[in-house]
């Protein structure tokens, strides 16, 4: 039966030449080990695949593809994801606490309840994304495609997304405190009831913005 099943991965799944993650967790478990110890690998290519729970601790998975894979409650903590597509995967409750996706692909990927504590998202694309309920402290998203984002209840404390492109995103209930948000596109975007107490707004576009209900104590909306 373990024959069976090593020979179902082998077919089911294509990975960058002689290094794959996959593979190697098999041969893990293989030999008696456990499926979290997994060898960090270069590159993943695993389209619709089911990682959930996995450990990717400080894996170096640059240029990855995992498109619409299936990460509930996987940990990415500071693991390097550069350039890496993740289009419509599911990162519910995962982990990825100082993980660094600069300029990576999450369009339309499901993130909500997921932890990003000093995270790295430069340049990323998130539009479109569900980060319902997300922790993204001191998380980095200058530059980032934020266009019809969903971060309903998210704690974005002392973030920073200058330049971010927030179009028709929904932030209800978000908190903002301390929040850097300089030359941001907030065009059409939903603020009902954010919390946004000394943050930095500066030259930041909110025309066309709900902000009832909104705290701007000590905020710079200059």
């Amino acid at each position: 039966a373990r024959v069976m099943l090593i020979g179902v991965f082998m077919l089911m799944l294509t990975f960058d030449n002689n290094w794959s993650l996959v593979s190697k967790r098999v041969a893990a478990q293989s030999a008696g080990e456990s499926s979290s110890q997994m060898i960090r690998s270069r590159m993943i290519d695993c389209v619709m695949c089911d990682l959930r729970y996995q450990q990717f601790l400080r894996a170096q998975l640059n240029g990855s593809r995992l498109t619409g894979a299936y990460l509930f409650g996987s940990d990415f903590s500071r693991a390097s994801l550069v350039g890496a597509n993740l289009e419509s995967a599911n990162l519910t409750l995962a982990s990825l606490e100082r993980v660094d996706l600069t300029n990576a692909n999450l369009r339309k990927a499901s993130m909500t309840r997921s932890s990003w504590f000093g995270a790295t998202l430069k340049g990323a694309s998130l539009s479109f994304a569900k980060l319902d309920g997300a922790y993204l402290e001191a998380a980095e998203l200058t530059d980032a495609d934020l266009t019809a984002v969903s971060l309903r209840d998210a704690n974005l404390y002392r973030v920073f997304a200058n330049r971010a492109n927030l179009r028709k995103a929904d932030l209800s209930r978000a908190k903002m405190i301390r929040g850097n948000f300089r030359d941001a596109n907030f065009q059409g975007a939903i603020l009902r009831g954010v919390d946004l107490t000394g943050a930095d707004l500066t030259n930041a576009n909110l025309a066309k913005t709900d902000l009832r209900g909104a705290i701007l104590s000590g905020a710079n909306l200059s």
